[in-house]
């Protein structure tokens, strides 16, 4: 089976179109334009390949995240990390969102370059990625996400 990934969707109307008036058909089997919704992707690999899904139980999911990062505490496990900026953290999230943890490790070794000041923090991630540790990864994030929502409501509200 094979999935085109592409930004430009007419190719794809092109050559259904030419399939449907005699032409030979797509080289693919389907068709999945850019920027990539990987529900959409997962959902039409799994459709060709005829795959049944398992779930894992989603209290042994949390267990096992929760599990991951056993040198951070438990309660808010971005805390003892220094936060990382917001710019840098939503490449991150772009990054982690597709699986790309090269990606990942690249930007983190560039940012350490760039700002020292986040080396320290920066290293820990990388670490972490190149053990695959990436549901504690992204829960490094989340930490952050949520001090960084605490913050913004108490300024917000005055407090």
């Amino acid at each position: 089976a094979i999935v085109m990934v592409s930004a430009d969707a007419q190719i794809d109307r092109d050559l259904i179109d030419h399939a449907a008036n005699g032409g030979p058909p797509p080289p693919h089997d389907a068709f999945v334009p850019k920027p990539v919704d990987l529900d959409r992707l997962v959902e039409t690999v799994g459709r060709l390949l005829a795959l049944r899904w398992l779930h894992a139980d989603p209290g042994a999911e949390a267990e096992a995240a929760a599990d991951t990062t056993p040198s951070l505490p438990r309660q808010g496990v971005g805390a003892v990390l220094a936060p990382l900026p917001a710019e840098l953290v939503q490449d991150l999230r772009r990054l982690a969102a597709i699986g790309y943890v090269r990606g990942l490790i690249q930007r983190l070794e560039s940012a350490a370059a760039d700002m020292p000041e986040h080396a320290a923090t920066a290293g820990r991630l990388v670490a972490m990625l190149q053990r695959f540790e990436l549901a504690g990864f992204d829960a490094v994030l989340d930490g952050w996400d949520a001090e960084t929502g605490r913050a913004e409501s108490q300024r917000e509200s005055g407090g």
